[in-house]
């Protein structure tokens, strides 16, 4: 097929270059996000996509409630379209303001936020940051890294 015959083509199936362009960003962002679950559950133990969505928002949420606004903003620009609206969204979210907390309190919101106990929690949480690494620049996550006190450090060390 020629580049005429192309054209004809698309202009026939009725669908316009803008909503061309929106249905492959659409594709784009979700597939990022799959790739951001897949790579998830193949770094953790979940069974599904659901369960590893719903650890990698409580972590995110309770992360963000703990840096600065700007700092989330500036992170949230870096994640996968679909997790940054899930985010965006999460409950707990809505009326928090960036508090201090500590690392043990951390993991106890962590726990609460997806019904674990938090024993358990410790994992994941190394797991959705090792997740969330890979999707955002190593100054990015420094930057992060810097709004925590050195205790947060263990916490999020890389999973082994």
């Amino acid at each position: 097929m020629n580049k005429e015959q192309g054209q004809e083509s698309r202009r026939q199936s009725g669908i316009d270059v803008e909503t061309r362009r929106e249905m492959r960003r659409e594709s784009r962002a979700n597939q990022t996000y799959k790739n951001f679950l897949k790579y998830l559950m193949d770094m953790g133990d979940f069974s599904n996509e659901e369960q590893a969505e719903k650890a990698a928002v409580a972590v995110l949420c309770c992360l963000e409630r703990r840096i600065t606004r700007d700092e989330a903003e500036d992170l949230e620009a870096q994640l996968p379209m679909k997790l940054r609206e899930l985010v965006q969204r999460c409950e707990a979210h809505e009326e928090a303001k960036p508090r201090r907390i500590g690392p043990e309190e951390f993991v106890t919101m962590v726990a609460e936020h997806i019904g674990a106990d938090a024993s358990q929690t410790v994992p994941i949480i190394r797991e959705v940051a090792s997740a969330v690494r890979a999707q955002i620049s190593e100054g990015e996550w420094e930057d992060v890294m810097r709004q925590l006190p050195k205790s947060y450090e263990p916490l999020f060390a890389m999973p082994v």
